[in-house]
């Protein structure tokens, strides 16, 4: 999942408005930040079989430090105590650090398979990215449009920047259709 980790933060902003928006943006993609961080450094990988046709089934994958649910477990605690000390709010932690976990859940929905910690543990998660990524896509569009649909509800946004929102929402979930066919 993708998009649908920046629109689980639009769900936070509504519910807890204390932060700015970049805030809980931040926090849902951080371990995707992390992962990438750590692909470029050498320590994760994350590449596909074949270079010139990538698809999300043919990819070769090793999330340890990022995506493990031990490593979710501690990223999901730094990001929370930022969180506190960034608002001197424990509400605010516990909002930003439930977006890591969430993330993770989302991941375990609609993603790769991921482990407790390491490939020689029990691995977790659908596998939709692997064995069914065109599910994965379609819970991604309908984890965009019920938390899109959530942020704008009763708001009084004007018809034209509602469908932006969902464009953009929804366009970003088409981007992955081309690596999931």
């Amino acid at each position: 999942m993708i998009v649908g980790h920046y629109a689980t933060a639009l769900v936070a902003r509504r519910q807890h408005r204390r932060l700015p928006l970049w805030s809980y943006l931040l926090a849902a993609m951080s371990l995707d930040i992390v992962m990438i961080t750590l692909v470029l450094s050498g320590v994760e990988q994350m590449a596909p079989l074949d270079p010139e046709s990538p698809k999300l089934a043919e990819m070769v994958i090793d999330m340890t430090y990022s995506h493990d649910l031990l490593a979710v477990a501690g990223w999901a605690t730094v990001v929370g105590l930022a969180g506190w000390g960034l608002a001197r709010s424990v509400v605010a932690g516990l909002w930003l650090g439930g977006l890591v976990v969430l993330h993770e859940v989302c991941d375990l929905l609609s993603g790769f398979h991921h482990f407790v910690w390491g490939p020689d543990s029990p691995r977790v998660g659908l596998g939709t990215y692997t064995h069914a990524p065109l599910l994965a896509v379609a819970i991604e569009v309908a984890v965009c449009v019920l938390c899109t649909w959530w942020f704008l509800r009763g708001s009084d946004a004007s018809p034209k920047r509602v469908a932006g929102l969902y464009a953009v929402m929804l366009l970003g979930c088409a981007a992955l259709l081309p690596f999931a066919l």
